[in-house]
């Protein structure tokens, strides 16, 4: 009898489970004629992330934008990666091109719309519950530098969106661990000053180390944490690891970088940013 009913939970626990997945495989169709009529039936490359999230196809999904592009589509000639640098090439300093900070600001918001396009449709799929697709992931957008010029990584803005079922706190900003508290915006737009970006001052374009120095190391325990990686004794990520994973990377000070990165694995600050959880 004992098992009769074990079987017959588990039997209304996988009819559960059949009536959820055709309820977002339905969903996801509908999401797919949206896109395809939104994007004039031609399939972009966010749509097909999309798709591969919205069914279950891959947990852990990577996209990138090309370092070096001419965003045509949105007016522009010069190629991404010279409009970083203001000056027109790969150069650091010199004299900047023509709106150079305008067109850097047009590359943040086309991808600033990618991102929100993504996300919104993440969260127009029901997963029961009255969970979404959105609310059970951890959907994160940010660049490889804080600035392009400077190539500083301090006070690196990251937007996420999802909670990864509720591991994370939400439509919170966070100044992590002792931050200053006016969530400085960093100097980058004050390059170009006079027509010239001064190659000898390109450190001060970024944050102050007063504001800002907490490594993005920290982050990516969190993110592991959030979807069950498991670390082994010395912290790090590790199959069939059973603690919590509290290193990640090589270095979590850039400095050590400065010779090629031949120093040893040193992680001088482990540990997730506990600032961020939402449970």
């Amino acid at each position: 009898m004992a098992l009769a009913r074990i079987r017959d939970a588990e039997a209304q626990r996988h009819f559960g489970d059949e009536r959820r997945h055709r309820q977002r495989d339905a969903q996801s169709r509908v999401v797919i004629a949206d896109v395809h009529q939104e994007r004039g039936g031609q399939a972009q490359p966010d749509d097909l992330t999309l798709l591969t999230a919205l069914c279950d196809n891959n947990r852990v999904i990577f996209v990138k934008m090309p370092g070096n592009f001419v965003y045509k589509n949105l007016g522009l000639t010069l190629e991404s990666h010279s409009v970083s640098h203001r000056t027109g090439n790969a150069n650091q300093g010199g004299t900047c091109v023509s709106n150079a900070l305008e067109m850097v600001h047009t590359i943040d918001k086309y991808y600033a719309q990618l991102f929100a396009y993504f996300v919104g449709k993440l969260d127009s799929v029901a997963e029961g519950t009255g969970k979404t697709v959105l609310d059970n992931t951890a959907t994160v957008w940010f660049q490889e530098m804080s600035d392009g010029n400077s190539h500083n990584l301090n006070n690196l803005p990251i937007l996420q969106a999802g909670g990864a079922g509720g591991y994370f706190k939400q439509g919170w900003a966070i100044n992590v661990e002792k931050g200053a508290t006016d969530m400085s915006q960093g100097n980058s737009d004050s390059d170009c000053m006079g027509g010239q970006s001064p190659g000898n001052k390109l450190d001060s374009l970024g944050t102050p180390p007063a504001t800002a120095t907490m490594p993005i190391n920290k982050y990516f325990c969190n993110l592991m944490n959030a979807i069950g990686v498991k670390a082994g004794a010395d912290g790090f990520p590790a199959t069939g690891g059973t603690n919590p994973v509290s290193k990640f990377g090589k270095y979590d000070d850039t400095k050590m970088f400065s010779d090629g990165g031949t120093k040893p694995v040193t992680i001088a600050n482990p540990g997730e940013y506990t600032e961020l959880r939402g449970s």
